[in-house]
């Protein structure tokens, strides 16, 4: 297409659209004004038969740049980066979960593995062992004992346990 000097004159479009030099919005908003005017230059030529005039021109990037279709341009940016980053998302979300699932199950196992290799360190401790021998002997014996003194008590009180426990008839039951 052949520029003339009117649609080669300089236009505020990218200062309109673009805020800063990383403004991502911005520049994608820019992309939409430009496919936008490419798209209406082809349009002109196959109405017409022509370039569109400078006065064409100037009109169209007047109506593109007024604050409405400004803000329209940038949504329509914000919507496609939205749009791309969701499906980003999605591509990688399988991933994602199958990252954060088996790195919380590696954990899990190696909490589990620590857990069992101390509860194993501890039984394996010949201080530990004994003690814990130790103290189930004096367990049992002491129960034994106080179970000999309530046959003493009442024995002496005159209530006999073998009275009290009906007897075993042959064959399993109680008479």
């Amino acid at each position: 297409m052949p520029e003339t000097d009117d649609e080669t004159s300089y236009n505020q479009a990218y200062e309109t659209l673009v805020g800063a030099d990383d403004d991502l919005v911005g520049m994608l908003a820019y992309a939409l004004y430009k496919r936008s005017k490419r798209h209406w230059v082809i349009r002109h030529r196959q109405t017409y038969g022509r370039e569109p005039s400078g006065e064409e021109y100037r009109t169209f990037v007047d109506a593109q740049l007024d604050p409405d279709s400004v803000k329209r341009l940038r949504d329509d940016a914000t919507s496609l980066l939205y749009s791309y980053a969701e499906s980003v998302v999605e591509s990688y979300d399988p991933q994602i979960r199958q990252e954060a699932l088996g790195q919380d199950a590696v954990r899990r196992a190696e909490d589990a593995h620590a857990a069992l290799k101390d509860t194993l360190a501890t039984m394996a401790s010949k201080d530990t062992f004994w003690k814990n021998l130790a103290i189930s002997a004096l367990g049992a014996f002491l129960y034994s004992v106080i179970l000999a003194l309530i046959a003493i008590i009442l024995h002496f009180v005159g209530v006999s346990l073998i009275d009290i426990v009906p007897p075993v008839q042959p064959g399993g039951s109680a008479a």
